[in-house]
């Protein structure tokens, strides 16, 4: 899904003080590099630098690797499975360690991938990953940091918008979290991704299902788009990422119901909705490509039906 590669660039951004598009257009005070602790039970130091270089063509050298900022601290789970002294908890411990690193490092931004991972045996008890989500809050006012937990979702072959209901723990989870947003994965093409506010508890829901961001997951050149690159220096898309395309409906996006309507039924809708968002992306000047790219279609399709009459 690339709940991991998204969380990825976030922090880099933040360390970076920079915004990912489409959210960089807002009248907002510039940002500080920001001092960013990414805790990564995912990936292992080697699967981590693969994703940021260019591999080779024998499929195995890395060349030409993205270079993080040096306010980007990554780690890695090293627990060799025995509890300290004093100890009863692998979470409680856990936690311990995540506060003394923050104090350690003058850390403002935790970033934690994944939240199953702090409830090792619990991955469905809603209660404990409840208790958990009070636990860092406390550890937010107290380091007066901002927390960032990825969460993964449960399968579902429920057909619509992304909700509240598609959380992991669901309800008494979304209580807990100040500001919550998914990432769906689009029907159109393999690499689209589209982000939807789920919750903001402080303000308003700017990218809710009629405006949600569309992204290709790709490698792409970051350091190009951040303007972060080095004099002189040659393109490298070198950073796997969510590459921006625009912002639009989330029905486009979502699987159709299918349940009471025939297939050829279908087929002329899906056309037929395709054929005027393409009409309106090339309105809003977008290219054949990128009309292409976003409807899940040949660039000579993209043409016919921009020009439908």
């Amino acid at each position: 899904m690339g709940k991991s590669v998204l969380a990825t660039q976030i922090a880099e951004c933040l360390a970076r003080d920079k915004r990912i598009p489409p959210f960089d257009d807002r009248q907002t005070p510039a940002l500080e590099p920001k001092k960013v602790l990414y805790i990564d039970f995912e990936l292992d130091r080697a699967q981590f630098r693969q994703r940021y270089a260019v591999i080779g063509e024998d499929g195995v050298t890395l060349e030409d690797k993205y270079e993080m900022s040096p306010n980007f601290l990554r780690g890695e789970d090293y627990w060799d499975g025995n509890m300290i002294e004093g100890y009863y908890s692998f979470t409680d411990m856990l936690l311990q360690d995540f506060d003394n690193r923050i104090a350690d490092h003058d850390v403002q931004i935790l970033i934690i991938d994944n939240l199953s991972f702090l409830t090792p045996g619990t991955i469905a008890n809603a209660t404990v990953a409840f208790k958990l989500m009070h636990q860092l809050q406390k550890l937010k006012k107290s380091r007066e940091i901002s927390i960032l937990i990825v969460a993964h979702t449960p399968k579902s072959l429920r057909h619509g918008p992304l909700t509240e209901q598609d959380l992991q723990g669901s309800g008494d989870l979304v209580k807990v979290a100040d500001s919550i947003f998914a990432i769906g994965r689009s029907r159109l093409s393999p690499d689209l991704r589209y982000l939807k506010q789920i919750k903001c508890r402080s303000g308003r829901i700017e990218y809710g299902e009629d405006n949600v961001a569309v992204y290709r997951l790709a490698k792409f050149d970051l350091a190009a788009q951040l303007g972060t690159k080095v004099a002189d220096a040659t393109s490298s898309e070198n950073f796997l990422g969510f590459d921006f395309l625009a912002s639009e409906s989330e029905e486009g996006h979502f699987a159709l119901r299918r349940r009471y309507s025939t297939g050829s039924t279908v087929k002329r809708t899906k056309r037929s909705g395709r054929i005027g968002r393409a009409k309106r992306l090339a309105s809003e000047g977008r290219s054949l490509s990128e009309i292409a790219l976003l409807l899940g279609i040949g660039k000579s399709t993209a043409k016919r039906y921009v020009n439908d009459a």
